[in-house]
């Protein structure tokens, strides 16, 4: 585990977008395992309780989510931002994601420029 985990580090700081998809899976990985656990342990559970062991995780993982959305920025805030108005969104997610409507810092243009001119070439 040492030696791969050295190696994944390594790749992962050598290459952004495999350590952005690390950083995803980090923190998404323990939340798609603790809401199947919470549905496993509460398939016979009443409603009242299946909802407050969800509205748990939801009220958890909503912040989780934003810290990770503001980390990765990009396509993810638009996600959030599509998820803060949406209805099939637990509101939680919803309330927590209402801050990328307009709080979001913005980027700097040179940066932006500099990233699409290594993609696509000189503009």
């Amino acid at each position: 585990v040492g030696i791969g985990g050295t190696a994944l580090a390594t790749y992962a700081y050598g290459d952004p977008g495999f350590g952005r998809q690390v950083s995803f899976w980090r923190v998404t990985g323990p939340a798609v395992l603790s809401y199947a656990a919470c549905s496993a342990k509460h398939k016979k559970s009443d409603a009242d309780t299946k909802a407050r062991a969800f509205a748990a995780l939801h009220d958890h993982y909503s912040k989780v989510s934003l810290d990770l959305i503001l980390e990765l920025r990009g396509l993810y805030i638009k996600f959030g931002q599509a998820a803060a108005s949406s209805p099939f969104v637990p509101q939680a997610y919803r309330t927590q994601f209402k801050v990328l409507q307009n709080d979001v810092p913005s980027e700097d243009f040179a940066a932006i420029k500099q990233v699409v001119e290594e993609e696509l070439g000189p503009l």
